[in-house]
């Protein structure tokens, strides 16, 4: 970094901040001066403040406003097309904006903050409700592993791209990653996208910016969508932000981009696909698996280990439709039935881990080849509880309508 650089850093960071204020909007200041100017002498009522753009808890609520036209808070992201030419590599057209939609440069040269952007090409499969990737990886345990010299294909990022700065804030980036000859045009494609703002070095923060764009190669309308989970009215009642892998990956749709069968865990053997991995971390220390000894790990980035053995979920595992139906019934996600419309193997046995499907242990039904039988017997609701039904099954004791409980009587002693 030049001197000029720090200088200007400097001089930036010690004007940047105000006294807590009500805050401002970038030129509501000279807006609110003109008005009362014009106002004088003619028995106006008072001006009425703007609304704040950032709430008492931001940072920026506190920045001036010469602070907010330098900084030029926030990370905005649209797609404004996205090609597969004949050689079929995507190519994607983008628009990077600030909180305010003024263009921000990808380089960080004209506007602060040097942006990021990785790309995730998966197409979805109705029947399934899981998406495969086209953008994957090769990895190959180390020596250190518990299973070394093991090789698996996951997800991931496209590598190797190139990208074109047409002007601030507009960019294409051409994927390295070749289309199968035979990709389905007629299938919905998700173009998963997360990126990262750095302004660590003038107001220790990063923005960060989500996106799943949702096409059809073949230029038809998109009918077909993954909508299983909506993380605003589930995850974040717990989890805000949900900020994983470094926190740049925030929203549940782009995690199932690569959190779905295709990809496993070589270190531990363990399948990182969201559907086993979220229920087997929510149930933690009570899977019958950790309590039998065996603890619950992910072995991710650099041989870092993550045990869930003692997770404790704070609250009653059963309350199955706080997750999968969210607590905002506005916004319940289309697909919020399929946990009790739609049970198999690799759902349910992610809780009830120590099934056996082969041999048919710890299953009343005993063995099971595939996920196509389980709905004979899981029904969605039979209006019974504590039965095999989904919802009778993961009928909480204390929320119990046909339990006869207890009945307190008042008496002398």
């Amino acid at each position: 970094m030049s001197l000029v650089t720090r200088s200007l850093i400097a001089v930036v960071a010690a004007g940047l901040l105000s006294s807590p204020t009500p805050p401002l909007t970038q030129n509501t200041a000279s807006a609110q001066n003109a008005a009362m100017k014009s106002s004088r002498g003619r028995g106006a009522s008072p001006v009425e403040p703007a609304k704040p753009q950032y709430e008492a808890g931001q940072m920026e609520a506190y920045l001036t406003d010469d602070g907010i036209a330098y900084i030029r808070p926030g990370l905005k992201i649209k797609v404004n097309s996205i090609t597969i030419g004949s050689d079929r590599k995507p190519v994607v057209d983008l628009t990077l904006t600030d909180d305010l939609d003024q263009p921000v440069d990808r380089l960080g040269k004209t506007t602060p903050g040097a942006i990021s952007l990785s790309f995730i090409l998966a197409w979805y499969n109705p029947a399934t409700r899981h998406y495969t990737s086209h953008t994957t990886r090769s990895v190959t345990t180390p020596g250190t592993s518990p299973r070394p010299g093991v090789t698996a294909t996951q997800a991931g990022t496209d590598a190797g791209g190139t990208f074109t700065d047409l002007e601030t804030g507009h960019v294409k980036y051409a994927f390295r990653t070749v289309l199968p000859a035979d990709f389905d045009g007629s299938k919905t494609h998700t173009l998963g996208i997360y990126s990262t703002r750095n302004l660590t070095d003038i107001i220790n923060k990063n923005y960060y910016a989500n996106v799943e764009h949702d096409f059809r190669p073949d230029g038809q309308a998109v009918s077909d969508k993954w909508d299983k989970i909506r993380d605003a009215s589930s995850c974040l009642n717990c989890h805000d932000p949900l900020a994983l892998h470094g926190g740049s990956r925030r929203d549940v749709k782009l995690c199932v981009l690569c959190h779905q069968p295709q990809t496993s865990d070589p270190d531990t053997g363990n399948t990182v696909d969201l559907k086993v991995m979220v229920h087997k971390i929510h149930r933690g220390h009570n899977l019958p698996s950790v309590i039998a000894g065996t603890p619950y790990q992910i072995i991710g980035f650099g041989q870092s280990v993550h045990d869930f053995s003692d997770v404790a979920l704070p609250q009653d595992i059963r309350n199955c439709q706080n997750c999968h139906e969210g607590t905002n019934p506005a916004t319940k996600p289309a697909q919020s039935d399929v946990y009790y419309t739609k049970p198999s193997r690799e759902a349910c046995g992610a809780c009830h881990d120590d099934i056996n499907w082969a041999t048919g242990a710890n299953h009343a039904a005993g063995a099971q080849a595939d996920s196509s039988a389980c709905a004979n017997c899981h029904i969605p609701d039979s209006g019974e509880e504590f039965d095999a039904s989904i919802k009778g099954a993961h009928t909480i004791p204390e929320k119990s309508k046909q339990l006869k409980g207890l009945k307190a009587m008042g008496g002398s002693t």
